[in-house]
Protein backbone atom coordinates (compact mmCIF):
# COMPACT_ATOMS: atom_id res chain seq x y z
CA UNK A 1 0.00 0.00 0.00
CA UNK A 2 1.52 3.17 -1.13
CA UNK A 3 -0.40 6.09 0.84
CA UNK A 4 2.01 7.17 3.57
CA UNK A 5 2.33 9.80 1.18
CA UNK A 6 -0.89 10.95 -0.74
CA UNK A 7 -1.51 14.68 0.26
CA UNK A 8 -4.68 14.42 -1.91
CA UNK A 9 -6.36 11.14 -0.59
CA UNK A 10 -6.53 10.00 -4.21
CA UNK A 11 -4.30 6.32 -3.61
CA UNK A 12 -6.65 5.80 -0.45
CA UNK A 13 -10.04 6.58 -1.97
CA UNK A 14 -9.08 3.87 -4.62
CA UNK A 15 -7.67 1.41 -2.54
CA UNK A 16 -11.22 1.97 -0.53
CA UNK A 17 -13.16 1.62 -3.62
CA UNK A 18 -11.45 -1.29 -5.19
CA UNK A 19 -11.67 -3.56 -1.59
CA UNK A 20 -15.51 -2.37 -1.11
CA UNK A 21 -16.20 -3.50 -4.99
CA UNK A 22 -14.15 -7.14 -3.90
CA UNK A 23 -16.69 -8.04 -0.30
CA UNK A 24 -17.47 -11.43 -0.76
CA UNK A 25 -14.44 -12.57 -3.30
CA UNK A 26 -10.61 -13.53 -2.86
CA UNK A 27 -8.31 -10.84 -2.96
CA UNK A 28 -4.69 -10.67 -1.57
CA UNK A 29 -2.95 -7.87 -0.45
CA UNK A 30 0.63 -7.74 0.15
CA UNK A 31 2.35 -4.48 2.21
CA UNK A 32 5.28 -4.29 4.67
CA UNK A 33 3.19 -2.61 7.18
CA UNK A 34 1.07 -4.53 9.74
CA UNK A 35 -2.88 -3.70 9.92
CA UNK A 36 -2.56 -0.99 13.34
CA UNK A 37 0.10 0.68 10.67
CA UNK A 38 -2.88 0.69 8.04
CA UNK A 39 -5.09 1.98 10.30
CA UNK A 40 -2.90 4.48 11.70
CA UNK A 41 -2.75 5.65 8.34
CA UNK A 42 -6.20 5.09 7.03
CA UNK A 43 -9.17 3.23 9.19
CA UNK A 44 -11.34 2.66 6.37
CA UNK A 45 -8.94 0.41 4.58
CA UNK A 46 -8.60 -1.36 7.80
CA UNK A 47 -12.05 -1.46 8.46
CA UNK A 48 -12.78 -3.07 4.82
CA UNK A 49 -9.57 -5.46 5.02
CA UNK A 50 -11.19 -7.24 7.58
CA UNK A 51 -15.47 -6.97 7.66
CA UNK A 52 -17.35 -9.86 6.53
CA UNK A 53 -15.63 -12.29 8.43
CA UNK A 54 -12.04 -11.91 6.26
CA UNK A 55 -9.07 -13.13 7.12
CA UNK A 56 -5.94 -11.46 7.73
CA UNK A 57 -2.93 -13.23 7.77
CA UNK A 58 0.09 -11.70 9.27
CA UNK A 59 3.29 -13.07 8.11
CA UNK A 60 6.70 -11.88 9.27
CA UNK A 61 9.69 -13.05 7.20
CA UNK A 62 12.81 -12.02 5.89
CA UNK A 63 13.06 -9.81 2.62
CA UNK A 64 14.31 -11.89 -0.14
CA UNK A 65 16.58 -10.19 -1.54
CA UNK A 66 18.59 -9.54 1.97
CA UNK A 67 18.57 -13.19 2.91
Amino acid sequence: IAIDHDPSGFAADKLCQILSRRVGKWTLLTSNWTLSKIQEIDPRIASRMVRDKSVVVACDTVDYATR
